[in-house]
């Protein structure tokens, strides 16, 4: 069994919806077969965590359900804690689905924890 750390880094469509989707479709797999996984938010795809949770727009709400699996299969496991609570003030969408900031306060997070763990950082 391998650990891999999926990073979620941009909004910007179109192709940051496509790396979301991406990232969702290929946590869920690889837990399926067995992987460790966590999903990881920095830079603008902190956002996301915010989108999701209002899901005001037609992609949102089409992935929602997706993004739920992924939320309730425990896959969500970090935001940059200086992204989401200074640079792009989300920190309610992180609260909402209880994912945990990593970084000092108010400072940008260090996949270094990651690293020493042993996963695999790919990012999308």
């Amino acid at each position: 069994m391998a650990k891999y750390a999926l990073i979620v880094r941009d909004t910007e469509p179109p192709q940051g919806r496509g790396k979301i989707a991406h990232t969702l479709t290929n946590a869920l797999a690889l837990q399926a077969a067995g992987h460790d996984v966590k999903v990881l938010f920095e830079g603008q795809g902190v956002e996301w965590l915010d989108l999701f949770q209002k899901r005001e727009d037609k992609f949102t709400q089409h992935y929602g359900a997706r993004f739920d699996e992924v939320h309730s299969a425990g896959l969500l496991a970090g935001a940059c804690n200086f992204c989401t609570t200074v640079r792009f003030k989300v920190a309610h969408g992180a609260e909402h689905f209880g994912v945990p900031l990593y970084g000092d306060d108010g400072q940008h997070g260090s996949l270094i924890t990651f690293l020493d763990d042993g996963y695999q950082v790919l990012s999308f």
